[in-house]
């Protein structure tokens, strides 16, 4: 079942990256706008609703709160970067966010994807929300 999860987070996550990084290019107008919209929607939700059950589920695996707070804390301060687009600089900060985890958590080092997978799902559904009602003025 933990692997199962694994796979479908890292699916998302990898989803969501893609969706993301079509947004900071400039490449979403390219498509359908009802498609896009409930593509990032979906996704988002699901990212969340899979990161935090992943928790709820596999019971021995606790939630790092110091992974938490660092992903939580390099996701604001790499959207800059990402809006500028500043490839480099996002892709280190994402490497420290993992090295920092790997070298806090020993015992469970894949429990950074559940993370990861909330915290920008949960980012990305505010960053669409953020959006629209930007243009919805």
């Amino acid at each position: 079942m933990r692997k199962l999860f694994l796979g479908i987070i890292l699916m998302l996550i990898l989803l969501q990256s893609i969706v993301l990084c079509l947004f900071f290019s400039d490449k979403l107008s390219l498509y359908p706008n009802n498609l896009v919209e409930i593509t990032w929607i979906c996704i988002s939700l699901s990212s969340i609703l899979f990161g935090v059950s992943f928790f709820i589920v596999n019971k021995q695996v606790k939630l790092p709160l110091v992974t938490v707070s660092i992903v939580s804390s390099l996701g604001i301060v790499m959207f800059p970067f990402l809006l500028f687009r500043r490839w480099i600089i996002a892709f280190t900060i994402i490497i420290l966010a993992f090295t920092l985890h790997f070298y806090t958590c020993k015992n469970n080092k894949l429990s950074i994807l559940p993370v990861i997978s909330a915290i920008m799902g949960i980012y990305s559904l505010g960053l669409y929300l953020l959006m629209h009602a930007i243009t919805s003025m």
